[in-house]
């Protein structure tokens, strides 16, 4: 019902999931990681005000060892019954669980479709009472339950920035989606086309060979997992100069639309523009939308590329007095005054 209400945005079905979880059986707190193919992230937590700082801050890249790394590979779940007991793997995690989160008993469990990891849910007592085995049973059917509903959000989240990706290609504007490790999760045609040695994708990650571009990425990086908008939007477009070939621009945007959703992260679009000579505009489209004569229209499409009058005529195959009467109401029908405005705004239709 919470994913119905709010198409694309789990965070309602989490928080409802961790609240239900908790309450079935007899937990205090509750953490729903976000597993991206590399780090988990608290994208739901109920807890202490610090230990929900400190698990937003600290996204974990387990080792094999650890809890959240046994789930990785395969283990159904993982059951503490004092945290404050015997050594631990993940040390940092495991102070900040007794410490700051005042947590003792804890049971992790995965959240599973297809055989993908797609996070996991954890619950905690205060005190250092186990869990029972039917508490268990009853939080896997939850987290199996859950898992299918995580997938149902996620396809919509894809849906939707799909969608706004390849409505992007019909513009023919090259546009790339990361999340906010960096990873690639979308692209569309026209940005494909731009690939080569200069600018690729290696295990769904972004490489830039030009190496001035490469530190002014690897920076972007730092400020997207920082997960400030404010930061990121203060990134200056990054040029990537590309061995014989024009070089490109790479505007940073934050994904407002779905940039704050728990099952991909923080998104963001990168929408690459290739610093290229513009081909003319059409002519019967110039001379629609302005009202030009077709002799009129022909001369502002060739002025629009940068062409001067003089070899705009010799091209047209007219006398140079001819093209300065043309111009003139060229420049009178677009209210325009000198041909660099003229480009600026033919350069629309290009």
């Amino acid at each position: 019902e919470a994913i119905k209400a709010s198409p694309g945005d789990a965070t309602p079905a989490l928080d409802a999931t961790l609240r239900e979880v908790d309450r079935l059986c007899d937990a205090d707190f509750g953490i729903f990681w976000r597993f991206d193919g590399a780090f988990f992230h608290a994208a739901a937590v109920r807890a202490t005000e610090e230990f929900s700082g400190f698990l937003r801050n600290h996204p974990q890249r387990p080792p094999i060892a650890s809890d959240l790394g046994r789930i990785l590979c395969g283990e159904p779940f993982i059951h503490r019954s004092d945290y404050g007991a015997g050594k631990h793997v993940n040390a940092a995690l495991n102070r900040a669980t007794v410490e700051l989160g005042r947590c003792r008993a804890g049971l992790l469990l995965p959240l599973r479709k297809d055989k993908q990891t797609l996070g996991a849910i954890r619950i905690f007592r205060e005190e250092a009472r186990p869990f029972s085995e039917k508490q268990i049973q009853l939080a896997q059917d939850l987290a199996d339950r859950f898992a299918a509903l995580a997938a149902l959000s996620s396809a919509l989240e894809n849906r939707q920035i799909v969608g706004m990706v390849d409505a992007l290609d019909l513009m023919r504007q090259p546009t790339v989606v990361l999340n906010n490790m960096g990873f690639v999760l979308f692209t569309n045609a026209a940005a494909e086309a731009l690939f080569d040695h200069d600018i690729r994708i290696i295990s769904h990650r972004l490489v830039l060979r030009d190496k001035g571009a490469n530190a002014a990425f690897l920076m972007l990086l730092d400020r997207l997992r920082a997960r400030d908008d404010a930061a990121v939007l203060a990134v200056k477009p990054i040029v990537v100069r590309r061995e014989g070939r024009s070089s490109l621009l790479i505007r940073v945007l934050p994904l407002a639309s779905a940039g704050h959703q728990p099952l991909f992260g923080d998104l963001v679009i990168l929408a690459i523009t290739e610093l290229a000579p513009k081909p003319s505009p059409d002519p019967a489209i110039v001379a629609q939308a302005f009202g030009l004569t077709r002799a009129e229209a022909r001369l502002a499409s060739l002025l629009a590329t940068g062409m001067s009058p003089d070899a705009a005529a010799k091209q047209l195959g007219v006398a140079p007095g001819t093209v300065r009467s043309q111009l003139k109401a060229v420049f009178a029908k677009t209210e325009t005054h000198r041909q660099s405005e003229l480009a600026a705004l033919l350069a629309r239709f290009s």
